[in-house]
């Protein structure tokens, strides 16, 4: 994008990072991040969703993951990767690659916040997804942010 005559890396830009992150490495989510940082101005914001660790290490049982899981394995596209989805594990991790944790919503959130016509009920069927949580960060300047990977 750098060398589109068009964009500006000292504007600020909507970065939106959506079904990616789980098929990518930790190292390699860090990496895009930094990369990210790099064509960013001030006032850039990253968007994100990401999928909870305890989903993809099997930790957890979330219904109708398995079913998901299977079915994105034989089409070849396993999942690599999940985050703790707590404040400070996100922050921490966005830190190092030159964001900060702006807004974080994981799903029972989002079902308050956005479908208050639905109750969320952990015994049963949620009403979206209980594995996918949802980030928004805001560029850090150089001087706060040392970018450099972190491992989970």
């Amino acid at each position: 994008m750098a060398q589109v005559d068009t964009f500006s890396t000292t504007e600020p830009t909507l970065f939106i990072v959506e079904g990616l992150i789980y098929y990518l490495e930790h190292a390699d989510v860090a990496a895009l991040f930094v990369g990210i940082n790099k064509l960013s101005g001030p006032g850039s914001i990253l968007c994100f969703d990401f999928m909870h660790s305890d989903a993809i290490s099997g930790e957890k049982n979330y219904s109708g993951f398995d079913n998901l899981k299977t079915m994105c394995h034989l089409k070849g596209e396993d999942f690599k990767s999940g985050f703790d989805p707590s404040v400070d594990v996100i922050d921490g991790f966005l830190r190092k690659s030159g964001f900060k944790l702006d807004m974080m919503m994981v799903p029972r959130e989002m079902v308050a916040e956005y479908l208050g016509h639905l109750e969320w009920n952990d015994e049963e069927n949620p009403p979206i997804c209980p594995y996918y949580s949802y980030v928004q960060a805001v560029h850090c300047p150089v001087s706060t942010a040392k970018a450099g990977l972190i491992s989970m």
